[in-house]
């Protein structure tokens, strides 16, 4: 998924039944804050991350969370099948997902904006899916990290009018875009959202509604009655990571490499902080690219065009153009075999450049595979959402993880590492 100031989040995954579940009840347990459970035993500030082939689809990479009630932090479900994404900000769950045991709801606190109206909220996938629900307070803990209060959106597509975001998914009224109802239609409980902006959309959305700046991606509701809304930074959705105490400049993704052919699956880590512990400190070969502050973008040169490029855990593939043959039982997707290799050249606008490498495989073999994760599947940029119609980019998903710890910085954070001293948003690897 890719997000950025002045469009829609971008969702370029193939969503089917859940981020290593099928149940459409979702993902939720038990749990407590501080707890540590048997899939995040590393360092205080880590948090496993799961790409399986008994996730939704492949090259899912997924986390687990705890949510606590506000009013009383010793109630807490923790949710398991949690998208992580490096191209949005924010944490996104389920209705579904936060149901306890004998059906109730875990109780989380409403935000609320003038006149006592509820805050929700809209955002579009490129996918035709979009997430529709409330925006709540929860306690969240993030592995062993000192839990956080922070606004999240329970999604949730019988909130309010959800129709101002779409008609819900299967209903006879769908055509395009549409709402999704549950976590097996979405492909997962929930989203983590730990990219590059400290906020998930910005000033932008703290414009008076009317002005052309703001998107209308919050809206204020009285019952079912639902009208677009300016919101304060404050009470937009945060980064989770950048309201963390200590570890709170930025993350790390660390995955290890895979064959090309694919693995069955694999497990890494996410690190909160860059150089505030031992386990997340910067090796001298790091390279650091600032990106532009409005788009989080640096530049991609491949095949003599220089485009827009972008990292991103929650696109499934690389997407880029190029006339290599597609799928023809998978428009959109690279079929090549045998596979072909490349390089690209991605430039900070610091001026920092470097080359990546890359394989590019048969995706429809590989997707039937039996596999999980795969480090050379690929489709055209074309597929994207219409917000990159102008300026198709080169979106470097998941497969360019596979292999790389790669550090994302948050904008405004202060970052002196290596070459590199400043602030975020910047991109190194």
């Amino acid at each position: 998924m890719k997000s950025n100031r002045l469009a829609s989040v971008v969702a370029v995954v193939m969503l089917l039944v859940g981020c290593g579940g099928s149940d459409s009840s979702g993902g939720a347990t038990g749990g407590s804050l501080g707890s540590v459970s048997s899939s995040d035993s590393g360092g205080t500030n880590e948090l496993r991350i799961t790409v399986s082939n008994s996730a939704a689809y492949v090259n899912e990479p997924c986390v687990s969370v705890t949510i606590c009630e506000p009013s009383n932090p010793s109630t807490c479900l923790t949710v398991d099948d949690v998208l992580l994404d490096t191209g949005s900000v924010g944490l996104r769950i389920f209705k579904q997902a936060l149901a306890m045991n004998g059906g109730a709801t875990l109780a989380l606190k409403p935000v609320t904006v003038s006149g006592g109206a509820q805050l929700a909220e809209c955002v579009e996938y490129g996918d035709g899916s979009e997430n529709w629900g409330p925006v709540q307070t929860a306690i969240v803990g993030l592995g062993r990290e000192p839990p956080v209060s922070m606004a999240i959106q329970v999604i949730d597509s019988s909130f309010g009018q959800s129709s101002l975001c779409g008609p819900v998914c299967g209903s006879q009224q769908e055509s395009g875009l549409c709402v999704d109802s549950n976590p097996k239609q979405a492909g997962y409980n929930g989203i983590l959202g730990v990219g590059l902006w400290l906020q998930d959309c910005g000033a932008s959305c703290a414009q008076a509604v009317g002005s052309s700046a703001n998107p209308i991606s919050y809206y204020a509701c009285q019952g079912s009655n639902c009208n677009g809304a300016e919101v304060s930074l404050a009470n937009q959705l945060q980064n989770p990571a950048s309201l963390l105490q200590t570890d709170n400049n930025g993350v790390i993704v660390n995955l290890p490499s895979v064959d090309p052919g694919g693995a069955t699956s694999v497990t890494g880590s996410l690190f909160f902080g860059i150089g505030t512990q031992s386990n997340n400190s910067v090796g001298s070969d790091v390279k650091f690219y600032a990106v532009d502050p409005n788009y989080g973008e640096f530049q991609t040169e491949f095949n003599g065009n220089v485009v827009p490029g972008f990292v991103d855990t929650g696109s499934q593939g690389l997407y880029f153009q190029s006339t290599l043959p597609t799928c023809v039982s998978a428009p959109g997707w690279y079929c090549v075999s045998p596979a072909a290799s490349f390089a690209a050249t991605n430039t900070g606008i610091n001026g920092v450049s470097g080359s990546v490498s890359f394989q590019i495989g048969d995706y429809w073999t590989l997707a039937n595979s039996g596999k999980g994760a795969f480090p050379d599947i690929g489709a055209s940029a074309s597929t994207l959402s219409s917000a990159f119609s102008s300026r198709l980019p080169f979106d470097w998903g998941l497969p360019f993880y596979l292999g790389r710890k790669v550090y994302i910085g948050i904008e405004s954070a202060s970052l002196k590492f290596n070459q590199f001293t400043g602030t975020g948003p910047v991109v190194a690897y």
